[in-house]
């Protein structure tokens, strides 16, 4: 997914941020991890079920040709906090499905931060656009 998509993806889903109330334009970007979508539960939806980031993190897995969850973390700089966007995505279907929605306090955001210290946070919004050719 380009940065461009990416940013229509969280538009779609969230068209405001859920922790500040305003646009995402300001906000700030990353995946996060991915799994395999199988019917049922797993260590991994089941630590997207609770919000334990760092069992999300950990049990992630990769996938080829098959559909997937990602999840997204997402920065807002007026709360300092932010939400965690997991999607369904397959191949087959270009339009992804909402799995799941959090909002994160800024601690919990720090805690997402921790777990993958070097990620590059990107834009979204206009600045998204001036970055896809990239």
């Amino acid at each position: 997914m380009t940065i461009y998509e990416a940013s229509n993806h969280f538009h779609r889903f969230c068209p405001s941020c859920a922790a500040c109330g305003q646009s995402l334009e300001q906000h700030t970007y990353r995946f996060f991890a991915s799994h395999p979508a199988r019917p049922g539960t797993s260590p991994f939806v089941d630590a997207i079920r609770v919000h334990d980031w760092a069992a999300v993190y950990a049990t992630q897995a990769p996938a080829v040709n098959q559909p997937l969850l990602v999840v997204h973390a997402i920065a807002c700089p007026a709360s300092g906090g932010g939400m965690m966007l997991t999607a369904l995505q397959s191949e087959d279907a270009p339009d992804a499905a909402l799995f799941d929605h959090a909002v994160l306090t800024a601690q919990e955001l720090a805690a997402v931060r921790t777990l993958c210290p070097t990620c590059r946070w990107l834009p979204i919004g206009p600045a998204a656009e001036r970055t896809a050719g990239d």
